[in-house]
């Protein structure tokens, strides 16, 4: 889940900085908090009334999350990094990450959360090697792999599949960083819309004349040929550590194309090619905010697009103080 992993994310940056505080640590609280906050409040808006323990764990990452947001917006990042006990957050992605082991070990309602795991019958790593970029940019990147599979021949028995490093290669020739490209197929394997495969190679035959006489003067030839070599194989991939982009395929699942075609995919269409997500997210938000009038008000997921966009907090008491 999206959540459990950026709120994880964040709280490992900020034990990071209470083991080790400065600039560098902050930053990537920083980072990791602008991308948890637009993602906490868009599930909030959709969150199921029934009982549900996602849902009730959700809720519990949202308090400490509008605490966390409450205390930076009055103090500051640094300031309650250094002064604040921000354990809240640490315990609830502690805690998500206890409620997903058990819901992966239950059969039954949550055997979806298996399903990645059966989507990769090889046990291929294809985690990247490089740094994850911020989320924006790999879904960015994720979103254009349903077209460029599109456009690729199907074997003969239907199935569409890409070498993975070639498939990140068109991702970067739409406009996508080789890191947002990579991540974008790792994701997308995690997701279940790409299957990772072997890569089968075949060897070359070489024909040797052996035995017999070559006869002359139209005399039968009763010399043989033997083939040696041919057959097939596939590439190496390393065990224990992930596998180079080089060494496996990836297929297209029907999960693929029915992600294609939801209206979660389809809504950004008028995106660029290099920060899609950006723009497609707030695009339309900052020019009615440029448009006024100055007294527009804005959602709680509006403002957490503004705040991802703006890449700071936001605080609406202090922007009618300065105007």
């Amino acid at each position: 889940m999206q959540i459990l992993k950026l709120v994880g994310e964040l709280a490992d940056g900020i034990q990071a900085n209470e083991h080790s505080p400065g600039d560098e640590t902050q930053r990537r609280v920083a980072t990791a908090w602008q991308s948890l906050l637009p993602a906490i409040v868009e599930a909030g808006e959709s969150l199921p009334t029934d009982p549900n323990p996602v849902a009730d764990w959700i809720r519990e990452v949202g308090r400490a999350a509008k605490w966390f947001d409450e205390a930076i917006r009055q103090h500051g990042l640094a300031d309650v990094l250094f002064r604040f006990n921000c354990d809240g957050l640490i315990r609830v992605a502690g805690e998500g990450q206890s409620l997903f082991r058990e819901m992966a070990a239950k059969p039954g309602p949550f055997a979806f959360v298996d399903e990645p795991a059966a989507n990769n019958p090889l046990g291929i790593d294809t985690t990247p090697a490089m740094p994850k970029p911020p989320i924006q940019f790999v879904e960015a990147a994720a979103r254009d792999i349903p077209s460029i599979m599109a456009d690729v021949p199907p074997r003969h028995d239907g199935a569409v599949e890409l070498v993975a490093s070639h498939l990140v290669k068109r991702l970067q020739d739409a406009g996508h960083a080789l890191a947002a490209a990579q991540w974008a197929v790792h994701e997308s394997v995690r997701a279940g819309r790409l299957q990772p495969g072997l890569i089968e190679v075949e060897f070359p035959s070489v024909g040797h004349v052996v035995g017999g006489t070559m006869r002359h003067w139209g005399g039968r030839d009763d010399r043989r040929l033997e083939w040696s070599g041919g057959g097939k194989a596939t590439v190496g991939i390393p065990k224990g550590k992930p596998a180079p982009f080089d060494s496996f395929k990836v297929i297209a699942t029907e999960s693929l194309w029915t992600w294609w075609h939801s209206a979660a995919v389809e809504t950004p269409t008028q995106a660029e090619p290099a920060a899609p997500a950006i723009k497609a997210g707030n695009g339309d938000l900052i020019e009615r905010l440029i448009a006024g009038p100055d007294d527009a008000e804005l959602s709680p997921r509006e403002l957490a697009l503004l705040e991802a966009y703006l890449k700071q907090p936001v605080s609406l008491a202090q922007m009618q103080r300065e105007a």
